[in-house]
């Protein structure tokens, strides 16, 4: 419906601005989801009754960090993209996109956190809800007029941010309940080499899956990125049906 509603062009400026966005989100996340788990089981072996605190102490203030880290990487993005030519039209959609970058090592933290926590069910929950928001606010245009990258652009960046709202509520709850809390936090240095290989990893994948639609915005402009990337997204979720059908 999406595609339906653009023009190729548009279409082609949005899937430019979130190709560049997927690629900023995972050196902005840092490999933090696995990370904290990690360390976390490490942190547990030593102390039983406050490891997973310590850990969230210390992974929050890296993801923090890394946070900040993600406005500098969506600003010298944004001066890239005035600077190209053929990227110029993207710019105003990955601004608007830039919340995913800075949100991505919090909710990688928050998401590693459930895992530790054995809070499957409420880390589905909360990622269905937004996922649901993102639908809705997708959709509500759809149903009085054409979308436009921004509109698009827009919703996915108010769902990321909600959906960090939605795990961060019960983290908080759990952490000012614990009778730890007080416990010092496990050094950021420590989680940085856990986090840093585990970015590298999650990189080369990434790469693999954006860098031919930004490399394609880069060269031949957002027209031709909008014929090329409706075909690629339904080959490449073909090939990783493989994938999902062998972990289920």
């Amino acid at each position: 419906a999406i595609v339906r509603s653009m023009s190729h062009s548009q279409y082609g400026i949005l899937v430019v601005a979130a190709s560049a966005v997927g690629l900023l989100t995972v050196v902005s996340g840092l490999g933090l989801q696995a990370a904290v788990s990690q360390i976390a089981a490490a942190e547990r072996v030593e102390n039983p009754a406050g490891g997973e605190v310590a850990t969230m102490k210390g992974a929050v203030t890296l993801g923090l960090r890394a946070a900040l880290g993600g406005v500098v990487l969506a600003g010298a993005a944004a001066l890239v993209f005035v600077a190209v030519r053929t990227l110029r039209p993207a710019t105003v959609p990955l601004l608007a996109l830039s919340p995913v970058v800075v949100v991505a090592p919090l909710a990688g933290v928050a998401s590693g956190m459930y895992r530790v926590l054995h809070w499957p069910r409420k880390l589905a929950l909360r990622t269905m809800v937004s996922s649901v928001a993102l639908g809705v606010l997708i959709a509500v245009p759809l149903l009085f007029a054409r979308v436009t990258p921004l509109q698009i652009s827009g919703a996915r960046a108010l769902a990321s941010v909600l959906a960090l709202a939605l795990l961060a509520v019960p983290l908080r709850g759990y952490y000012r309940g614990h009778a730890q809390r007080h416990l010092a936090a496990v050094p950021v240095k420590r989680i940085m080499p856990f986090a840093s290989a585990l970015m590298l990893g999650v990189a080369f994948t990434a790469a693999l899956a954006e860098l031919d639609v930004f490399l394609l915005g880069v060269f031949r402009g957002a027209r031709v990125t909008g014929l090329y990337a409706p075909g690629a997204a339904m080959v490449a979720v073909v090939a990783g049906l493989p994938t999902i059908v062998g972990s289920l």
